[in-house]
């Protein structure tokens, strides 16, 4: 049942082939997303209900299920199943925004290239990881002389453009 996409799995106790708990654990383990699974037993014992819970299963209703009851409980779990769908979208925006605010924090917006604060930041931990390994490390700076002269002499946008050549150099 790999090729099935279920949004709600309903299952018995007593089943050909596998019980119900295996099934239950099977789900599981198959499908990554949460997926909706109610047992319908006549199985009263509360132990049984703990089993079918500690497998996997979000409910557990005894038999004969009451039609409104059956109902009902369906409407819950689409009402999760939504709530967890929308969760679920509003986390992966949210992490897209943290990439994008990330990336803004540590490059400079004209260059693109890193700016000073993600460069001290990553040379502390170089210099502590070099230090630990007992490994020699290299460093190179380098600084644009008569900068201010050039970008007073010829405008700040002039001043941009030498920067952006130099970084794509």
């Amino acid at each position: 049942y790999e090729s099935f996409d279920p949004e709600l799995v309903l299952l018995d106790i007593s089943m050909p082939e596998m019980n119900g708990f295996e099934v239950s654990l099977h789900v599981r383990e198959t499908f990554p997303d949460w997926i909706p699974i109610i047992f319908l037993s006549s199985h009263e014992e509360p132990e049984m209900i703990a089993k079918a819970i500690d497998a996997g299963g979000d409910d557990y209703l005894i038999k004969p299920v009451d039609k409104l009851v059956l109902n009902s409980k369906l409407i819950a779990m689409q009402r999760i199943a939504h709530m967890r769908r929308e969760l679920k979208q509003a986390t992966a925006q949210l992490e897209q925004v943290n990439q994008l605010l990330t990336q803004q924090a540590n490059e400079d917006g004209l260059t693109k290239l890193f700016n000073r604060r993600y460069i001290d930041q990553k040379l502390d931990s170089m210099v502590a990881w070099h230090g630990r390994h007992h490994m020699p490390m290299a460093m190179i700076l380098l600084d644009v002389d008569f900068f201010k002269p050039f970008n007073d002499n010829y405008g700040h946008i002039e001043g941009d453009r030498c920067l952006q050549a130099i970084a794509n150099q």
